[in-house]
Protein backbone atom coordinates (compact mmCIF):
# COMPACT_ATOMS: atom_id res chain seq x y z
CA UNK A 1 0.00 0.00 0.00
CA UNK A 2 0.81 3.61 -0.90
CA UNK A 3 0.63 6.23 2.14
CA UNK A 4 -1.49 9.63 0.67
CA UNK A 5 0.77 12.63 0.13
CA UNK A 6 0.22 14.96 3.49
CA UNK A 7 1.92 18.60 3.77
CA UNK A 8 3.27 18.85 6.78
CA UNK A 9 3.26 22.21 8.14
CA UNK A 10 6.18 23.34 10.92
CA UNK A 11 5.20 22.64 14.22
CA UNK A 12 3.44 19.40 13.99
CA UNK A 13 4.95 15.73 14.48
CA UNK A 14 3.33 12.63 12.56
CA UNK A 15 2.03 10.25 15.73
CA UNK A 16 1.06 7.54 13.25
CA UNK A 17 -0.15 7.92 9.42
CA UNK A 18 -1.76 4.98 7.94
CA UNK A 19 -3.87 6.84 5.44
CA UNK A 20 -3.48 4.80 2.61
CA UNK A 21 -4.46 4.75 -1.22
CA UNK A 22 -6.46 1.39 -0.96
CA UNK A 23 -9.72 0.24 -2.15
CA UNK A 24 -9.80 -2.66 0.19
CA UNK A 25 -13.03 -1.80 2.63
CA UNK A 26 -11.57 -4.19 5.68
CA UNK A 27 -8.55 -1.87 6.12
CA UNK A 28 -11.03 0.96 6.07
CA UNK A 29 -12.61 -0.22 9.99
CA UNK A 30 -9.98 1.67 11.91
CA UNK A 31 -10.90 4.87 14.04
CA UNK A 32 -7.06 5.05 14.24
CA UNK A 33 -5.66 6.33 10.58
CA UNK A 34 -3.56 9.58 11.47
CA UNK A 35 -2.28 11.29 14.55
CA UNK A 36 -1.01 14.84 14.31
CA UNK A 37 1.03 16.58 17.39
CA UNK A 38 1.17 20.00 17.66
CA UNK A 39 4.75 20.98 19.32
CA UNK A 40 5.79 24.09 21.45
CA UNK A 41 9.10 26.35 20.49
CA UNK A 42 10.89 23.90 22.37
CA UNK A 43 9.54 21.03 20.24
CA UNK A 44 8.01 19.42 23.09
CA UNK A 45 4.11 18.13 22.57
CA UNK A 46 1.28 20.18 23.39
CA UNK A 47 -2.20 19.92 24.14
CA UNK A 48 -3.30 20.89 20.37
CA UNK A 49 -3.62 17.45 18.13
CA UNK A 50 -5.57 16.38 15.11
CA UNK A 51 -6.95 12.98 14.88
CA UNK A 52 -8.47 11.30 11.44
CA UNK A 53 -10.15 8.21 11.22
CA UNK A 54 -13.46 5.90 9.65
CA UNK A 55 -16.10 6.15 11.23
CA UNK A 56 -19.21 3.49 9.48
CA UNK A 57 -18.64 5.48 5.96
CA UNK A 58 -16.98 8.65 6.48
CA UNK A 59 -13.77 10.13 7.56
CA UNK A 60 -13.77 12.29 10.43
CA UNK A 61 -11.11 14.82 11.02
CA UNK A 62 -11.27 16.48 14.71
CA UNK A 63 -8.88 19.61 15.69
CA UNK A 64 -8.70 19.42 19.27
CA UNK A 65 -6.71 20.24 22.50
CA UNK A 66 -7.51 17.82 24.96
CA UNK A 67 -7.99 14.21 25.59
CA UNK A 68 -11.43 14.66 27.08
CA UNK A 69 -14.12 13.19 24.10
CA UNK A 70 -17.21 14.57 26.23
CA UNK A 71 -15.29 18.27 25.13
CA UNK A 72 -17.06 19.73 22.08
CA UNK A 73 -13.41 19.92 19.32
CA UNK A 74 -12.23 23.13 18.17
CA UNK A 75 -13.09 22.07 14.64
CA UNK A 76 -14.44 18.64 13.49
CA UNK A 77 -14.85 17.74 9.56
CA UNK A 78 -16.94 14.91 8.13
CA UNK A 79 -16.51 13.80 4.48
CA UNK A 80 -16.08 10.49 2.45
CA UNK A 81 -13.47 11.89 -0.22
CA UNK A 82 -9.89 11.54 1.48
CA UNK A 83 -8.71 14.10 -0.57
CA UNK A 84 -10.84 16.52 0.26
CA UNK A 85 -10.02 15.35 4.21
CA UNK A 86 -6.54 15.97 3.73
CA UNK A 87 -7.11 19.76 2.41
CA UNK A 88 -8.96 20.62 5.17
CA UNK A 89 -6.42 18.81 7.75
CA UNK A 90 -3.13 21.14 5.65
CA UNK A 91 -5.09 24.12 6.14
CA UNK A 92 -5.63 23.69 10.04
CA UNK A 93 -2.13 23.03 10.41
CA UNK A 94 -1.64 25.96 8.73
CA UNK A 95 -3.97 28.20 10.63
CA UNK A 96 -3.02 26.63 14.06
CA UNK A 97 0.75 27.19 13.54
CA UNK A 98 0.02 30.55 12.64
CA UNK A 99 -1.86 31.23 15.46
CA UNK A 100 0.14 29.57 18.10
CA UNK A 101 3.32 31.00 16.40
CA UNK A 102 2.46 34.69 14.52
CA UNK A 103 4.82 35.81 12.46
CA UNK A 104 5.82 39.29 12.99
CA UNK A 105 6.17 40.82 9.39
CA UNK A 106 7.83 44.17 8.45
CA UNK A 107 6.30 47.17 8.48
CA UNK A 108 4.69 47.70 5.12
CA UNK A 109 4.98 51.31 3.23
CA UNK A 110 3.09 52.75 0.69
CA UNK A 111 4.23 52.40 -3.16
CA UNK A 112 5.11 55.83 -4.18
CA UNK A 113 2.79 56.88 -7.24
CA UNK A 114 6.22 57.53 -9.69
CA UNK A 115 7.01 53.49 -9.26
Amino acid sequence: MKLLPIRICAGWNVRWNHLEENTNAEIFLSEDLLWLQHMDRNNKPDDLFIDVGWYRDTYKAVLNDNWDHDKKPYAEFLDTDVNKVIEIIEDRMFDQHKLKHPVKMPPTYPVPDWY
